[in-house]
């Protein structure tokens, strides 16, 4: 059947002039010239050229062309840029992207600089052509098409440039609503079927509907729109309610179902382009299948409920929705398949049995959506690749589960999940920054066999593990705050390889970090405080580095099964011991260990080397060495317990070379003193150290002020306190500070001096001015 044209409009001769802008790119593509965008309104070609162009909204279509005007009148040959910013702003608004109004104030602007920098249409489109030949590497004009085209607008009577000369004066037009006719659908109407009007259409054609039900299944046949005037249903009983195929259709404010048990209540197939805006779709299966290369479909407001599968788009077919919700889909919310690409902005998936969103070989984005009361995850990828930015995910079995392919995270909150809040398995690779999950009966994150890379993040109130990592190769975590896990707050499992954390921040996990047989980890600027183990390492391999580690009812760090650990230049705190090392290896550097019992306990046929730092035992020894264990202590200070240095049995060994050997005479590890949420210390020399890493319980309520200047970490607490020590030069002379990013700390002989420290910091905290200033002053330094 041969598509029906749309009659021509009658244009101005300043609407005429304006189109003259942009004819011959209009011209070499084949378009109409006397409609704004060169073809009707809906039509799928217009889609697909914007779409190549990377223009698939008006706030993207606003941006390109604003860019090529504001750089056109700089430019050696701003036609170029002309005529593709008028052509864009045209097609921007035959593909709905722009009002009509809109797009005429950007061709507008486009003829004010044609008419500045030029003489005549000859000029301009003589510039035109070198200016595209130049945008393509092809030198010189001759025989070119652009050449031919140009000559030929200059000449011919239809031309724009014929009709409206270069000295017209182009006024402000009156945008057109429409390019077509108008036919009225209805009772007592000269349609009164959808069908019959579509019969009589041609392309660019609007037919308005009136209320009411319609038994109807409709597959158009040209470029229409069809618009809904009142509540408009469209229900088809044995086939889609609407069928798009290799035409461009815009649907507004029409309700589409389908009582099918096999068909799909709307379909767009065969390089058909279809936009929904304001409509409710209805089916027994699939509420939208969108497939076939080339295929595109557009949500705006779109409602999808009752449906077995909402949206199906597969077989490098394109979507693009905003503001789409699809409720109570007995299976999935969004399906990506095959190669497709799917973007989703402000979207909404609610009661999805399944999946909210299922990626499977596809590409897919989405932006500021949300997946809630779901079953068994949120979103879920079997291959492809996943983008989320600023999306919520709640009462779902699984978060995000990624079985191969790869995603990439950004802002995006779990919780309340029955299993796991973010698994990645089967190879796939992820990377989360600013992550959030709370209340997840499972792990946190759960990497198994794949790779992970997590940043900016934190983890609270999980029932297991913070994260859990199983076989998995490559692991890169960094800050990230793991609080309240039931198990561990990190969990390497047998086989784990090349893991790694830096400004970890772990609170109240049973375990902060368990390191598995074979397993390999590396911890640095990192602090784990108020569990009950900060480390235990089972046969697997560690490296700690500028790290406060705690283990307040139990061992700060427990070694065994053969495990090894390097820790270097770490403070080390244990409930028993600090370390306690059974049938493994340890090589301490310049670290500060110290037990509420004993420091170290060295047992079965471990082997420990200590270089540097503090060993300071508690109401025990400073080491036990039982059985056949080795351990070696250089250049060390050894502050005894109560009951002595060290104690060992006939077969242990040990052996010091120039270590300082004192007795502990009362001292006691920690003295608060009233000094809270500081830490006095009393360790080499005798030396006093005053520590913190609560940042949070020192500000208080100047926290929000600190931030907007300075770091809340221990760099940022020390520039502060260094500029308050300026008004006390006495005090600074008697104190040095030594600060990482997980922990303040300042260093002196002097205790007093430590304590009119914490003092000043008081005073300034609650001094309105005093705060002001020197945080002023520590921010100009």
């Amino acid at each position: 059947m041969a598509r029906r044209v749309a009659p021509e409009l009658s244009l101005s001769i300043g609407q005429s002039w304006l189109l003259g802008v942009s004819a011959p790119l209009a011209r070499l593509n084949g378009q109409r010239l006397d409609v704004l965008g060169g073809a009707p309104r809906g039509g799928a070609p217009t889609y697909r050229m914007l779409r190549g162009l990377g223009i698939v909204t008006g706030l993207e279509a606003q941006a390109r062309i604003d860019a090529l005007l504001e750089r056109a009148p700089r430019a050696e040959r701003p036609s170029w840029d002309l005529v593709r910013a008028a052509a864009w702003a045209g097609a921007a608004y035959a593909a709905f992207m722009l009002d009509a109004r809109e797009a005429w104030s950007l061709v507008e602007r486009a003829g004010a600089i044609a008419r500045s920098r030029y003489r005549s249409w000859e000029a301009y489109g003589a510039d035109f052509v070198l200016g595209r030949q130049a945008f393509h590497g092809k030198p010189g004009r001759g025989k070119d098409d652009e050449a031919r085209i140009v000559a030929a607008l200059a000449v011919e009577g239809t031309s724009p440039w014929m009709i409206a000369p270069w000295k017209t004066r182009a006024a402000r037009v009156a945008p057109p609503v429409h390019h077509g006719r108008v036919l009225h659908v209805g009772k007592g109407r000269e349609h009164t079927t959808i069908d019959r009007a579509l019969r009589a259409a041609g392309d660019g054609d609007v037919l308005e509907i009136d209320a009411g039900t319609y038994l109807e299944s409709l597959k158009p046949e040209v470029d229409v729109e069809l618009v809904g005037k009142g509540r408009v249903v469209v229900v088809s009983r044995a086939d889609h309610a609407l069928f798009v195929d290799d035409v461009g259709v815009v649907a507004r404010n029409i309700a589409w179902e389908s009582t099918s048990n096999d068909r799909a209540a709307v379909c767009v197939r065969a390089r058909g382009v279809l936009r929904l805006e304001h409509c409710r779709v209805q089916s027994r299966t699939q509420g939208v299948a969108v497939y076939d290369p080339d295929t595109m479909a557009f949500f705006d407001d779109v409602l999808l409920e009752g449906v077995g599968i909402g949206v199906s788009v597969y077989d490098r077919a394109w979507l693009h929705a905003t503001r789409l919700a699809v409720v109570q889909s007995s299976r999935l919310g969004v399906s990506a398949e095959k190669e497709s690409d799917v973007t989703l902005d402000e979207c909404t998936v609610v009661g999805a049995k399944e999946a909210g969103l299922l990626v499977d070989g596809a590409k897919a984005t989405a932006r500021c959506c949300s997946f809630t009361k779901g079953g068994w995850s949120g979103a879920q990828v079997s291959g492809g690749e996943l983008t989320m930015a600023s999306c919520v995910i709640e009462n779902v079995d699984t978060g995000i589960l990624v079985r191969g392919g790869g995603a990439r995270l950004e802002e995006v909150r779990i919780g309340k999940t029955s299993r796991n809040g973010l698994e990645i398995a089967a190879k796939a690779r992820v990377t989360a920054t600013k992550l959030g999950l709370k209340g997840v009966k499972g792990s946190g994150v759960l990497v198994a066999d794949a790779e992970l890379e997590l940043s900016e993040s934190r983890i609270d109130g999980v029932v297991f593990d913070g994260v859990t990592i199983v076989g998995s190769r490559r692991v890169q975590l960094r800050d990230v705050a793991i609080a309240s896990a039931g198990r561990a707050a990190i969990w390497l499992d047998d086989g784990s390889a090349n893991a790694a954390g830096t400004k970890i921040d772990i609170r109240a996990a049973d375990i902060g970090v368990r390191v598995g047989k074979d397993a390999r980890f590396a911890l640095a600027a990192s602090s784990i405080r108020r569990g009950t183990t900060g480390l235990a390492i089972d046969g697997g391999v560690m490296a700690v580095e500028s790290s406060r580690i705690q283990g307040p009812s139990a061992n700060a760090v427990q070694l065994s099964g053969g495990a090894s650990l390097v820790l270097a230049t770490c403070d080390v705190v244990g409930g028993e011991n600090a370390v306690a090392a059974v049938d493994s290896r340890a090589v301490i550097v310049g670290s500060r260990v110290s037990g509420k019992a004993c420091a170290l306990t060295i047992e079965g046929k471990a082997n420990v080397v200590i270089e540097g730092g503090a060993i300071i035992g508690g109401s025990d020894v400073a080491l036990r060495i039982d059985g056949p264990a080795r351990a070696r202590a250089h250049d060390t200070e050894i502050v005894s317990g109560r009951k002595g240095e060290r104690r060992g049995s006939a077969a242990s060994r040990f052996a010091m070379s120039r270590c300082t050997s004192r007795q502990k005479s009362g001292f006691r590890p920690e003295l608060d003193g009233g000094l809270a949420p500081f830490t006095l210390v009393l360790h080499l020399g005798p030396l006093y150290s005053l520590v913190t890493s609560d940042f949070r319980a020192l500000l208080g309520r100047r926290r929000s002020a600190f931030e907007r200047r300075l770091e809340p970490n221990g760099h940022g607490i020390a520039a502060w306190i260094d500029a308050l020590l300026d008004a006390d030069p006495k005090l600074r002379r008697r104190i040095e500070l030594d600060p990482e990013a997980a922990m303040f700390s300042a260093v002196s002989k002097d205790r007093d001096a430590l304590v009119a420290l914490v003092a000043a910091v008081r005073t300034a905290l609650g001094d309105d001015a005093r705060f002001v200033a020197t945080l002023g002053a520590a921010r100009a330094s």
